[in-house]
């Protein structure tokens, strides 16, 4: 009842303020149980009038494998995780246009540098 709650309180701050809400679901080789849970979730935001995307749906048209883009039951390895990112970024793109990156902190060469650390750490994994 309490998740229910905050939940609500979400979905009506975001309205309150003409916030947009997408919510996700990422993949994460989900169970049964887990399913249902995603269910009543989905169920909840389409009364709401919330898109609600469940990517666990959606393996295919991701282009995720289980046994090469996971690293343990639940998470993605690096490969999934690129293709998840890209498959999502397009998504945004193409759903929410008017969204754009803005560097309020002055953080942009952090995460070039970021990307040029995870870049040359994934090229030494792939050599051994």
């Amino acid at each position: 009842e309490k998740q229910k709650q905050y939940f609500y309180k979400i979905i009506n701050l975001a309205k309150e303020n003409n916030i947009p809400l997408l919510l996700v679901k990422t993949p994460s080789n989900v169970l049964e149980k887990d399913q249902k849970l995603y269910n009543t979730v989905k169920k909840m935001a389409k009364e709401e009038g919330v898109p609600f995307i469940d990517f666990n749906r959606r393996y295919d048209e991701i282009g995720l494998d289980i046994k090469d883009d996971f690293f343990d039951k639940s998470h993605l390895n690096y490969k999934g995780a690129e293709k998840f990112t890209s498959y999502f970024a397009g998504i945004i793109a193409k759903e929410y246009p008017n969204v754009k990156s803005k560097d309020t902190n002055n953080t942009t060469s952090m995460w070039e540098n970021d990307i040029r650390e995870y870049r040359k750490y994934i090229k030494s994994i792939n050599k051994n």
